[in-house]
């Protein structure tokens, strides 16, 4: 029900609006597999980019213990974050530079927050192969 559109990313929005959807699904006897994939973590709005100050790091720190409270919450729940901003941390310099770097280390630290193996990427060669590891459980 969520629909992706070119433009600025609300990733902590869209993270949120996901984890009430998956929790909304009531008693759920499958997986649930919440996949984030992008080149920027939650340091855009529905408006323009973000400073990266002390506020949005906190902000991002509390949106990867959310997902990861909603991962240990229930059985079948898998994560995938997939970091495709490689090629824009190399291309970018001084602010713009400095958010892909912060988003690379937010999509780390969503997939060292949860309980399985095979949660990270950023190497875009591995990821279909992850994304259907992760459907599978």
């Amino acid at each position: 029900a969520l629909r992706a559109e070119a433009g600025s990313a609300p990733l902590g929005s869209a993270l949120k609006r996901a984890l009430a959807m998956f929790d909304a699904a009531g008693t759920f006897h499958g997986q649930q597999v919440l996949m984030v994939l992008g080149d920027v973590g939650p340091f855009e709005d529905a408006w323009q980019d973000q400073s990266i100050t002390a506020a949005n790091r906190e902000q991002a720190r509390a949106l990867v213990e959310q997902v990861a409270q909603w991962q240990k919450s229930g059985p079948g729940r898998r994560l995938l974050a997939l970091f495709s901003g490689l090629d824009e941390i190399a291309k970018s310099s001084g602010q713009q530079q400095q958010k892909f770097l912060e988003s690379q280390a937010f999509f780390r630290r969503l997939g060292d927050a949860v309980l399985h193996d095979e949660a990270y990427s950023e190497n875009s060669s591995d990821m279909t192969a992850l994304i259907f590891l992760a459907t599978l459980g």
